[in-house]
């Protein structure tokens, strides 16, 4: 009878061994986008929430908005300033990922906002104001227009060249190249500018959009 109790706990033990492999294997979703844009709309007007996730099994996103596709889009219209957050969960593990809309005219309690501030900062300062609407002063040291990606942005990188995660960008997505004269990763190549407007964060790394020349003053 002894022989054969031994002999049943070692299936056991194997079992137990193997669940906890399996559990240490396990890997977290990856959340490779969720962004919005515009970053800043007006009191009434819409964004786009965009977000792109890989080895999820759920993802769902707050501000009931609920549970949605692995890679998709869809419009909001907050009244108020709002910080959307994406949750990628798959086998007991998450992950979360975050971006803000700013609503002009209207603070995240609802009342009216004062004026922007008018500080300067330089570009390696920029992550510590994120979700403000200052100014920012560098040197773009590279330039390119991404034609081959979606929405064909133009990112002039300031203080440090791609992929250096210490760089401050400024991007201006394809539809807003019109406004601009001169081919801007051209033309802000190797000067030293002032970028005005609302700093967000992308995989880290801060950055401001821009749509008009009359947020860009050379130096």
């Amino acid at each position: 009878m002894k022989k054969h109790k031994s002999c049943l706990f070692l299936p056991l033990g194997l079992a137990l061994l193997l669940a906890s492999s399996l559990v240490a294997c396990a890997k977290p979703p990856v959340i490779n986008q969720f962004t919005a844009s515009p970053a800043e709309i007006s009191a009434g007007e819409s964004t786009t929430l965009a977000w792109s996730v890989t080895g999820a099994t759920t993802v769902a996103i707050d501000e009931a908005i609920g549970n949605v596709a692995l890679t998709g889009t869809t419009a909001v219209s907050p009244a108020t300033t709002t910080r959307y957050t994406l949750t990628a969960s798959k086998d007991g593990l998450s992950v979360t990922a975050t971006t803000q809309v700013v609503v002009s005219g209207k603070g995240a309690n609802g009342g009216e906002n004062g004026p922007p501030p008018t500080g300067v900062i330089s570009w390696d300062e920029a992550r510590n104001y994120i979700g403000e609407r200052i100014t920012v002063c560098g040197p773009v040291v590279s330039a390119t227009w991404a034609t081959g990606s979606k929405g064909k942005p133009t990112f002039l990188n300031i203080g440090e060249r791609y992929p250096d995660p210490e760089r401050f960008t400024v991007i201006i997505w394809g539809d807003y190249r019109g406004n601009f004269s001169q081919p801007p990763e051209d033309y802000y190549s190797g000067r030293t500018i002032c970028v005005t407007g609302l700093i967000t964060e992308y995989n880290g790394i801060p950055e401001i959009e821009v749509k008009t020349p009359d947020q860009i003053e050379e130096q």
